[in-house]
């Protein structure tokens, strides 16, 4: 692909919940942290390749999953994603410029208890 053509990205793949994090903590105190939905997108699921894999490992995170998702400039790595009854951290966001609309790319953590 040359760096005029872009690929029309498609999000077939499921519907994921964004969970904004909020602090309601005092200043000073401990963080007293709430997710509260923000809502849902639609996804595609993407193949966490040998060299992210090993990355996240080197960083002591895991690299679950990965999903590329139409770009939301408020999502930062303190929200958490839903998919199904299983809740994820994001540990990574990418926005890659190839494809139209524009997208995200999150690297995921399945939080377990």
């Amino acid at each position: 692909m040359t760096p005029n053509q872009e690929r029309i990205q498609t999000y077939n793949d499921g519907v994921a919940i964004l969970l904004k994090c909020n602090d309601l903590g005092d200043p000073g105190d401990a963080p007293d942290l709430v997710y509260t939905e923000a809502g849902k997108l639609c996804y595609e699921s993407r193949t966490v390749g040998v060299s992210r894999y090993y990355q996240a490992m080197q960083n002591n995170i895991r690299a679950d999953l990965l999903l590329r998702l139409p770009r939301r400039d408020q999502v930062t790595i303190h929200d958490r994603i839903r998919i199904g009854e299983t809740d994820y951290t994001i540990r990574q966001i990418q926005y890659p410029a190839e494809v139209r609309p524009r997208s995200m790319d999150l690297t995921l953590e399945a939080i377990t208890s």
